[in-house]
């Protein structure tokens, strides 16, 4: 799991998002899309950790290559000046719950890197 959050970290900074919770909001869109189970395919067939659709390609391959595209992606919905908009567009511009079940997540993912970290 510190893997996931040192590659998000990474495809943050290659990409020149410097808000502080861009790691945190990746991990969350991954924890609420899959729970990490980045081998899963959803009933429209996306794919990956991030669940990418397959007209947009689906999943590219690894963790980190479907972080950077759905970094992208949300930095063309104005990511991250306008946060709820960007993340709430990677499922459905129109779906409100997206975004407060990722909002949850962000809460949750600090703790389980600790319960991950005493075993």
């Amino acid at each position: 799991m510190v893997n996931l959050l040192i590659q998000t970290i990474l495809v943050c900074a290659m990409q020149k998002v410097t808000d502080p919770r861009c790691p945190m909001d990746l991990l969350g869109m991954a924890y609420v899309e899959t729970h990490f189970k980045c081998e899963a395919v959803g009933k429209a067939g996306e794919t990956g950790c991030f669940q990418i659709m397959p007209f947009n390609g689906g999943s590219k391959g690894s963790f980190t290559a479907d972080a950077s595209w759905t970094l992208q992606r949300l930095v063309r919905h104005g990511y991250p000046k306008n946060r709820t908009w960007a993340i709430q567009c990677h499922n459905s511009c129109n779906k409100t719950t997206y975004i407060k079940k990722v909002n949850k997540a962000t809460k949750i993912i600090p703790l389980l890197y600790a319960q991950a970290s005493k075993r």
